[in-house]
């Protein structure tokens, strides 16, 4: 890294509240105490809860503590490393320029969540109105609903109504069919009743009529 790119790279340490003041001094030799210790506070500002390895004595040691901030900020932050890159045997030059870039993408993100939080915050001059227009496009549309439930079940009722008519139709043309057939049987039964009484009466007046005549004949 360049004197401009240190110097750019404290002042972001800085702004975000780096807990302990950092110089170009810091970074005239390798460092690694040091940029464990930026690299952890920075996965800590994604993550407060993590946990990271703390014994950082030998290589392998380093290793895995470099591993686990790169498969963190991967995560949390969405920002792939290579671990080989933020961890160099010659001298952790590399470590140094990777460490630097961490920060800037810090102080982004931290840009960001503030234009979110007062977007948030900031109101329309139209809130106002769009929220009445809101409140009565509610009570239309729930007038809407009353007044159509109401026509379905008005339209219910007359089908229904429509319905009991046609039934009290055929129910009342059947019934004047079977009074109508009740009656032509009786009729024909009546004719033929005063057809056998006539018949009778017809056989008694010639029955009568001989019996006189016999009479007659006798007395003679």
């Amino acid at each position: 890294m360049s004197f401009h790119e240190l110097k750019e790279f404290t002042e972001i340490l800085r702004s975000l509240g780096f807990p302990r003041l950092v110089s170009n001094e810091n970074f005239r030799f390798p460092n690694f105490p040091l940029m464990a210790e930026i690299l952890e506070w920075t996965v800590k500002k994604f993550e407060p809860n993590i946990r990271l390895p703390k014994q950082m004595g030998s290589e392998q040691e380093r290793v895995l503590f470099v591993k686990s901030v790169v498969l963190s900020l991967l995560q949390k932050a969405h920002v792939k490393l290579n671990p080989k890159n933020v961890y160099q045997r010659q001298e952790l030059r590399q470590t140094v320029s990777t460490a630097g870039e961490l920060p800037k993408i810090g102080a982004n993100l931290y840009q960001l969540l503030r234009d979110e939080g007062f977007s948030k915050s900031f109101r329309p001059p139209y809130m106002d109105e769009y929220e009445n227009l809101e409140k009565e496009l509610k009570d239309r549309y729930n007038v809407y609903v009353t007044l159509f439930r109401n026509l379905h079940y008005l339209k219910q009722q007359l089908n229904n109504a429509k319905q009991a008519e046609r039934e009290q139709a055929v129910n009342a043309e059947k019934n004047m069919r079977v009074a109508v057939e009740r009656m032509r049987i009786e009729s024909e039964q009546s004719a033929l009743e005063i057809a056998g009484i006539k018949s009778d009466s017809g056989n008694f007046k010639s029955f009568d009529g001989e019996n006189t005549s016999r009479s007659n004949g006798v007395f003679n």
